[in-house]
């Protein structure tokens, strides 16, 4: 380490500017390093963008330049080489960059975990990335290295922005129907120290259904909603069904009138189709997915952030009621023994059903299944596994939050993609290894009541929240046009209901629409808003 430090030199422009150069590379212009990253960035256009990532520092010239634009964008700055600070400071430069940038140097993994962080999802479509050419000449390899991890978080965070867009009108006001459906609350009682098996639907769950009926003996069940009605089949109920989708998958997965269901506690969020409330029988224990009007409106609950999957809902619950080993089972991330579900499934099923033939079938899904990107993993035994764009991206999100977990996470799926994280084990050898429960584990053990201020805090926010929507409608009405600025820059309300409304219209002016059509449109989605509170409060207040 003190032998490449020697390699950076400290040296003067002809302007009699400081530069640095390292072995024969000048990292800046010799002669005008202001002017050098002046005529680079100038071409670029970095209005409107919310985050700037830049690749490389040196003594900086370029990122002075992009701060002295006076942006309100965000700015990033990867650099290689921590000895770059101490010549920052011998050359008086250091001050200038403090407390305007974020800067991350050398560790990749603290990169990773901080842009997860730091990035929303919104700005995942409005980033600029640029080089510092000469860094890079000489950190190649620790830049694409980087590269990677950037358009790693971007790629993830972009599918959840576009996921955002398409659905969070409807998020929104499942959240306002599902209001009256809401008596009381229930929170985790305790964290417990027992294994967690978290049951997918993927094709490997086909060489795992005779053990199901003994999981019960050593740990938590947590099914996901796609296979809750094959356990409920066979006579296993789990301690969980976790299901967080908005839309008309719940009527395919679930069978609300069978008794067993009681048993069960379904994990939801208020964000779902209003057809989990309506039919469940058991009890609910509502999470808050960190949309803006849940978290609004939730207060001491149980966050589990939305991430584009179920699968990532179940593992964050696995985590915050375990500390125990968290073991998964038909979650394959693959393409196998021609299909990507176990033979129960029931999305498959009526994929059969409506093609009268096998083989239409199978053209169906493969038609279906076409609308992703084939992609080639590596597997368990360093064998080639068939899946899709989509399940890699699953991954490679799910991989990203395996690093973040300190419990042990276990495979049962031997023929799934590999998990890096995540060890491989069959049921030989993890029932040698897990011990068998005391007594079983009721629900009681795990949920409880939340007390009656709970609700009255709830209540009074869903109050205000009904005064704020009649307050802009008398506003709108008094307008001839609706902008964005109107309703979400410039409003005098308060935070949280700008981020609410914002959230509930954002695809609205996502696609541009023409004033009369935006203004049409906000005006029908604050009635419906108000109707729903209505409702809600007639049925639960006095």
């Amino acid at each position: 380490m003190i032998q490449e430090k020697t390699f950076f030199q400290l040296q003067t422009s002809k302007n009699g500017l400081p530069i640095l150069k390292y072995k024969d590379i000048c990292l800046h212009s010799p002669y005008d390093p202001v002017r050098d990253a002046q005529k680079s960035l100038s071409s670029l256009d970095f209005k409107n963008k919310k985050i700037i990532i830049i690749y490389g520092l040196a003594l900086g010239y370029h990122v002075e330049y992009i701060l002295n634009l006076n942006l309100k964008s965000q700015i990033i700055v990867i650099e290689k080489n921590p000895e770059i600070i101490e010549y920052l400071k011998k050359s008086h430069r250091l001050d200038i960059f403090r407390n305007h940038i974020h800067l991350f140097v050398d560790d990749l993994k603290t990169l990773e975990n901080s842009l997860d962080f730091l990035i929303e999802e919104q700005s995942a479509d409005n980033i600029i990335q640029w080089d510092h050419k000469p860094s890079l000449s000489i950190g190649e390899e620790y830049y694409n290295q980087a590269k990677f991890c950037v358009n790693k978080i971007l790629k993830i965070k972009l599918q959840s922005y576009i996921t955002t867009l398409g659905f969070s009108k409807r998020w929104h006001e499942n959240i306002l129907k599902n209001l009256k459906y809401i008596r009381h609350f229930y929170k985790l009682n305790k964290k417990l120290d027992v294994p967690v098996f978290i049951i997918g639907s993927g094709p490997g769950l086909d060489d795992h259904l005779r053990h199901l009926p003994s999981l019960k003996n050593y740990g938590i069940i947590i099914a996901l909603a796609p296979v809750f009605h094959h356990l409920i089949k066979q006579g296993i109920d789990p301690h969980f069904v976790i299901s967080t989708d908005a839309g008309i998958a719940n009527r395919i997965h679930h069978l609300p009138d069978n008794s067993s269901i009681s048993k069960t506690i379904l994990v939801t969020s208020l964000s779902v189709s209003s057809y989990i409330f309506k039919t469940w029988k058991g009890d609910i224990l509502i999470i808050n997915q960190k949309l803006p009007l849940e978290d609004y409106l939730l207060d001491n609950t149980m966050e589990i952030p939305m991430k584009g999957t179920v699968f990532i809902s179940s593992f964050e619950l696995a985590k915050q009621i375990s500390s125990g080993p968290i073991i998964l089972l038909g979650l394959d991330f693959a393409y196998h023994k021609g299909k990507y579900h176990f033979c129960e499934n029931n999305m498959e099923k009526i994929f059969l059903f409506k093609s009268n033939k096998l083989n239409n079938f199978d053209n169906q899904l493969h038609q279906f299944l076409q609308r992703f990107q084939k992609v080639i993993l590596k597997g368990y035994y360093n064998d080639d596994i068939l899946t899709n764009s989509s399940m890699e991206s699953y991954l490679n999100y799910f991989q990203h939050e395996v690093q973040l977990t300190k419990n042990k996470i276990y495979s049962m799926d031997s023929h799934g993609a590999f998990i890096k994280g995540v060890t491989l084990i069959t049921f030989n050898k993890l029932f040698g290894i897990l011990n068998t429960l005391s007594q079983p584990l009721s629900p009681e053990m795990i949920i409880k009541k939340t007390d009656s201020s709970a609700i009255k805090v709830f209540q009074d926010k869903i109050k205000s929240l009904l005064n704020e929507y009649q307050n802009l409608k008398k506003d709108i009405e008094l307008k001839s046009e609706v902008t964005e600025g109107d309703l979400v820059e410039n409003m005098y309300y308060s935070k949280p209901f700008r981020d609410v409304l914002q959230m509930s219209l954002c695809r609205i002016f996502k696609n541009k629409l023409p004033v009369n059509e935006i203004y049409s449109e906000v005006s029908s989605s604050l009635n419906r808003s108000i109707n729903y509170i209505l409702k809600y409060l007639t049925l639960n207040t006095k």
